[in-house]
């Protein structure tokens, strides 16, 4: 027995299949996970000349802020010229994949501007490290990616 089908049933058949492809890729888009890089992108944006001027700063530095890696630990050097004065700040681990692993450790340097941070409780993968430190008044950037 041959089955035939009329043009008219053809189309009805054509646009029924693609009405449920749509409804199918809106209900998987509606259930993927986003992770933004910031939740609050916007203002981060706003104050963007800010960021600029404090990388302008660091990179004026005779000396740059040193990101030695050893083992189970990251040390910080901080510039020779900053020894004596007083040094704060944040250091943020952003984790491109997965925002709920971010951490962020305040600067506690000790009297040879060094600061060692261990790491055997972050996962292994890529790492940004984004270090926003002052010395003696002035706000400086530095941006690490490091690998565990």
């Amino acid at each position: 027995m041959k089955f035939k089908i009329n043009w008219g049933t053809g189309i009805g058949i054509f646009f029924a299949c693609f009405v449920l492809y749509l409804i199918g890729n809106l209900i998987f888009s509606a259930t993927q996970k986003v992770d933004l890089v910031s939740g609050d992108y916007y203002q981060q944006e706003l104050a963007f000349q800010k960021q600029i001027d404090k990388e302008t700063r660091t990179k004026k530095l005779p000396q740059q802020l040193q990101l030695i890696h050893g083992g189970s630990t990251i040390a910080l050097k901080f510039p020779e010229i900053m020894k004596g004065k007083a040094i704060a700040g944040e250091i943020f681990f952003f984790r491109p994949s997965n925002s709920k692993l971010d951490i962020k450790l305040p600067i506690k340097v000790n009297e040879s501007n060094l600061q060692v941070i261990d790491i055997t409780n972050l996962q292994k993968g890529l790492w940004r490290m984004k270090i926003h430190w002052s010395g003696d008044g002035v706000t400086y950037y530095n941006e690490e990616t490091i690998m565990m």
